[in-house]
């Protein structure tokens, strides 16, 4: 979904004026068990008018809420949006039968002040807590803009020191530092993700800015043994000349802090960066629409927006199959310090509110353990992405494919283009009277000596052929261009990219070539693991090649003894880590 910006106005939407970020101490506006704070429009809708209420602006165009069920009779979500308006097809909370689960919202404000709260199913209870308002402001602006930080953890209570002085106690409560030079002292409001780690029992959390501890919740827990993240926006106070921020824990246990940000101030300097424009919610990224690929384990997928540097969206895991964690990042730049959701029971829907920051490239969403994910997204930041490069990733696959058959590549393959990479997927498996044969011993230059059949000599240089244009193509269009040769494909990958400069970088997976001629100083890196017994052959490199003129230039990746299929573990090794580094 691409996103142009003119002036004010985003995409197709109607005319939206830049707004900033006005703190609110929390309050509860609502909760369907007291029948007090809302009205139902229709059975499956909760309305609540928020302008003028609880110190919400009149003029307030968003509000940032927390959202909250209890004991969900069952499997369901939550979508919050704009009072009076056509519900989009997006989602704000997941639950399953029995949950009890939070999740921050940032919703667009109705024409007659109110939002709306769906329910997919009935009878669930809903409560709603306001956490902060977006106001209309003309650029440029001083306080309430978004300012991004470097992830910095500033409570880890799994510490016996330094960040941490040990578990919660049940009820207990206390006060966390934000170092000045991660959060100046005249912000407005502190943007964190709070994570609760192995949860001793069930309960809930609350974060605010110091003093009364207030009547809501920022996060609920409804089991032992939980791990969940929440996004969680904090007024600013000022304790022995640093910000700080109260935790309250009702079932103890072990929590982290990750500021990811701040709105600023009204000492900051005027700018027009980091204003926020509040739209009507789309979805953004759905890898589990028909046809489309799930996440595989250390892979990504790519949230295309671009003409932003940031955006307010709601992440979802769903279909997960083990337990893990999701980041988000600015589309080919440096991965994330901090996660942005916790899966801690495999197979249940988890989301949590994200700021993502945006490149020019977009965004990239990393998943440890493999999944679904969809990004709803409700609002974007004005101001310049970070500028990055296209990457290109061009796959040689070996005579037998990777692991005995086409489908190991052609799934990582697949997994770069979700990501946002540029993908040549080269095949040249040909001559079916070779199947079953080890291709890899007649391909040129291979440590091997054998005679080449004339059906791989002209497979070999098809592929060569194939690849040597798409290279050097994506180097003059400015992509950082990499190559990968598993098995006998890096034979050919040896050859496409003789005399060719400005490849970033090179990899050799399980693949016994003998020299590179003239690669113009490109980083090589060496990927092989101690072989199943059974196989007969062995075709990994064992250390940097002597021929590699710039030996620190060389990295060989040991992976040590691995199970599974024949070279598909060096292969998977190899392509995450590319993915994630390249």
């Amino acid at each position: 979904t691409g996103v142009a910006w003119a002036g004010s106005t985003v995409g197709a939407s109607p005319t939206v004026r830049t707004t900033v970020f006005v703190p609110i101490p929390p309050v509860r506006l609502m909760d369907t068990r007291t029948g007090v704070g809302f009205t139902r429009p229709d059975p499956a809708t909760v309305r609540i008018v928020v302008v003028g209420q609880h110190g919400v602006p009149r003029h307030a165009a968003a509000v940032v809420i927390t959202l909250t069920t209890v004991g969900a009779p069952a499997d369901g979500y939550l979508t919050a949006f704009s009072g009076s308006a056509r519900r989009p097809r997006v989602s704000n909370l997941s639950f399953d039968r029995g949950a009890t689960i939070s999740n921050t919202a940032v919703v667009r404000v109705g024409t007659d002040g109110s939002i709306d709260v769906y329910s997919s199913v009935a009878d669930v209870v809903i409560v709603v807590d306001i956490a902060g308002a977006f106001v209309p402001a003309a650029s440029p602006a001083r306080a309430g803009r978004y300012v991004a930080t470097d992830n910095t953890r500033v409570l880890d209570t799994r510490l016996a020191s330094g960040a941490g002085l040990g578990a919660f106690a049940v009820s207990e409560q206390r006060t966390v530092r934000v170092d000045p030079a991660v959060v100046p002292i005249g912000a407005s409001a502190v943007l964190a993700n709070l994570t609760y780690v192995n949860a001793p029992a069930a309960g809930y959390f609350t974060v605010w800015a110091g003093g009364v501890r207030p009547a809501t919740s920022n996060g609920n827990l409804d089991a032992t043994s939980q791990t969940r993240s929440l996004l969680v926006v904090v007024p600013a106070a000022v304790v022995d000349g640093a910000l700080s921020m109260s935790i309250f824990s009702s079932a103890g246990g072990d929590v982290m802090v990750d500021v990811v940000g701040f709105f600023t101030g009204p000492s900051a300097a005027a700018s027009d960066a980091g204003l926020f424009v509040p739209l009507s919610p789309w979805r953004a990224l759905d890898t589990s629409r028909r046809g489309s690929p799930a996440v595989q384990p250390r892979s990504m997928a790519r949230l295309a927006l671009t003409g932003a540097s940031a955006a307010w969206a709601n992440i979802t895991s769903v279909d997960s199959t083990v337990a893990g964690f999701v980041t988000t990042r600015p589309a080919f730049t440096e991965l994330a310090v901090a996660g942005t959701l916790n899966v801690s029971s495999p197979g249940r829907p988890v989301a949590n509110a994200a700021i993502i920051n945006l490149s020019s490239e977009g965004a990239q969403l990393y998943s440890s353990g493999g999944e679904h994910l969809l990004a709803d997204v409700s609002g974007l930041f004005t101001g310049a992405p970070i500028p990055v490069k296209c990457r290109l990733v061009l796959l040689a696959h070996g005579g037998s494919y990777t692991g005995g058959s086409s489908s190991g590549l052609t799934q990582r393959a697949a997994q770069f283009a979700l990501a946002g990479w540029r993908v040549v997927n080269t095949d040249y498996q040909v001559a079916s009277e070779y199947e079953g044969v080890v291709w890899g011993n007649w391909y040129p230059r291979t440590s091997i000596d054998q005679p080449v059949p004339d059906a791989m000599e002209r497979a070999h240089e098809g592929a060569v052929t194939d690849l040597k244009p798409q290279m050097t193509g994506a180097i003059e269009r400015g992509c950082l261009t990499h190559i990968v040769g598993y098995s006998a494909g890096g034979s050919a990958v040896a050859d496409a990219a003789a005399g060719v400069s400005g490849i970033t970088s090179i990899h050799l997976v399980a693949s016994a070539v003998l020299d590179i001629d003239n690669v113009g100083g490109a980083p090589m890196h060496i990927w092989h693991s101690v072989k199943d017994p059974i196989v007969t052959h062995q075709a990994a490199v064992d250390s940097c090649p002597a021929w590699w003129a710039d030996q620190s230039q060389c990295t060989l990746h040991d992976l040590g003894t691995q199970p599974g299929p024949h070279l598909l573990v060096e292969f998977n090794e190899a392509t995450a880590w590319l993915m994630l580094n390249g």
